[in-house]
């Protein structure tokens, strides 16, 4: 929901890139990526640290710009310092997090439960 809310405050004033390529092509028509990296259901495995560690070659061979904003569910991630020391390292800054203590995948997207 977050890339929903950005782009209707922002209209034409971002660009929503998915590092998994499910909604976008822009990562899924980069065969620099593509012929390097995994696929799942749940798409292309690129993590944020994959994707900052790499930019500047992805943005001159994928013609990306540089990301404003990266979102990221953290379900492959490298660990958080890891990832931080990256962010910083390329100009980012963490705006927030949300930890589950759980190991089980789905136990991070907990909700009221549903009485029928």
């Amino acid at each position: 929901m977050i890339p929903y809310y950005l782009a209707t405050e922002h209209y034409k004033k971002i660009k929503f890139i998915d590092l998994r390529g499910l909604v976008t092509k822009d990562i899924s028509g980069c065969s620099f990526i593509v012929d390097s990296k995994p696929k799942s259901s749940s798409g292309i495995l690129i993590t944020t640290r994959y994707y900052l560690e790499n930019q500047t070659q992805i943005m001159n061979v994928c013609l990306f710009p540089k990301a404003d904003i990266i979102y990221d569910t953290g379900l492959i991630n490298n660990s958080i310092d890891e990832t931080d020391a990256v962010l910083t390292a390329t100009g980012y800054v963490r705006y927030y997090a949300q930890y589950s203590q759980s190991s089980n995948l789905f136990s991070q997207y907990v909700g009221s439960a549903i009485n029928r």
